[in-house]
């Protein structure tokens, strides 16, 4: 329907009005008309923009949409890739904020905790993420989930308990 609408504006801009219905009341629409079609190119230009980095795109969107659960968690994965570990986790923290039962979120904020050293708090998000429903986690991916469940027994000392989702993990990784 837009289309339309741009097309018509497009051939009454090109082709002007006709002798008879020159004058300003014929003006007004094309004016109108080519105003919007400004403000149409000027926010389309500002959205293509937005795509020059995944920081940009998923901040911007967490600005337009904050109670996005998938954006919140995808500017959390952009941080958490750069080493802004504690910006990351405020992202996954908002998103599960939204939505509690997600452990692809839950298991990328225990994968901070493992990169900076904090063991205690990743096991208890693993124990979390295993007694809830696996939102996010497939065969495809539960492998990691299970491989990292026991890299954090062993970096606690806990290592009878890190060999059944150690061996499970790799298993599913085959």
């Amino acid at each position: 329907g837009s289309v339309m609408a741009f097309a018509a504006l497009g051939q009454s801009l090109e082709s002007g009005p006709s002798k008879s219905e020159r004058g300003r009341s014929r003006r007004w629409p094309s004016l109108v008309g080519a105003a919007l079609l400004l403000v149409y190119v000027v926010r389309c230009g500002k959205r293509v923009w937005d795509w020059r980095s995944s920081e940009a795109l998923y901040m911007a969107d967490a600005l337009a949409w904050p109670n996005s659960v998938k954006t919140r968690h995808q500017l959390g994965t952009v941080f958490h890739a750069q080493g802004r570990y504690e910006e990351a986790l405020r992202e996954f923290d908002a998103s599960l904020e939204i939505l509690d039962d997600n452990a692809l979120t839950d298991h990328c904020v225990a994968q901070v905790y493992i990169e900076t050293g904090r063991y205690q708090l990743a096991l208890d998000r693993f124990h979390k993420i295993l007694k809830g429903h696996g939102v996010g986690f497939s065969a495809f991916n539960l492998w990691m989930l299970y491989v990292d469940y026991g890299f954090t027994l062993v970096a606690l000392g806990q290592h009878e308990e890190a060999i059944q989702p150690l061996e499970y993990g790799l298993t599913r990784n085959a």
